[in-house]
């Protein structure tokens, strides 16, 4: 029986995360801003398996895009969301934000492992002059316990099913990648899933939500 709990909204802090730039622009390599429910790249038992991004948007090509989701036997399942990138240069703001619904981690019940799942999630992000924040949530969570206030880089290890086994996945929720360049750029992922982190017979990343802020000038 799957249990499922309340919505539960995790927050990096009250007013989000803030992270200040180095240098007050972003080198010119760097992509302004982007937007996607999720992907996945996996090698399970030998095989390779991919999801590309799903409704991915950059501020490139703005607007709103929906998808319907997508499901990937023993992998996982990304039910219907949507993605929107935006720009207002009049106050030299960016914002971001991924929005979906019932996700599901099957990767794991091959190994003996719980199937992980919650039944909305959402990721965003804003950069502005000097700093760029981001924000996440999830509810409706089963196959994992977590406490009532989450903060941002949130690890919980799925043990083996058995004793001395190594661990199945680590999860990391509201994952905060910040700009190699230390410009004040970050990357935020509700959820990123690394299968068996110390070795075994499946590797790869899954990652649920995920936005990329620049600092603006």
């Amino acid at each position: 029986m799957l249990i499922r709990r309340a919505m539960t909204a995790f927050g990096l802090s009250a007013c989000g995360l803030l992270v200040g730039a180095a240098a007050a622009n972003a080198t010119a390599a760097t992509v302004a801003g982007t937007a996607s429910l999720g992907s996945a790249s996996v090698v399970i038992d030998g095989k390779n398996t991919t999801i590309d991004a799903l409704a991915p948007c950059d501020l490139a090509h703005p607007g709103e895009f929906p998808t319907e989701g997508v499901t990937q036997d023993d992998v996982a399942a990304f039910g219907k969301g949507q993605s929107s990138c935006a720009q207002d240069t009049a106050h030299k703001k960016t914002t971001m934000s991924a929005t979906g619904a019932d996700f599901r981690l099957t990767a794991l019940r091959a190994y003996g492992g719980p199937e992980i799942g919650f039944s909305s999630y959402q990721a965003g992000c804003e950069g502005t002059t000097g700093q760029s924040a981001a924000r996440f949530s999830v509810g409706g969570y089963y196959g994992v316990e977590l406490p009532e206030k989450v903060p941002a880089d949130y690890s919980v290890t799925v043990p083996g099913a058995g004793q001395g086994d190594k661990p199945l996945a680590k999860l990391t929720f509201g994952e905060v990648v910040p700009s190699p360049t230390r410009d004040g750029s970050l990357t935020m992922n509700a959820l990123h899933v690394q299968l068996f982190p110390e070795g075994g017979p499946a590797s790869g990343d899954i990652y649920v939500g995920s936005v990329h802020c620049t600092v603006t000038s």
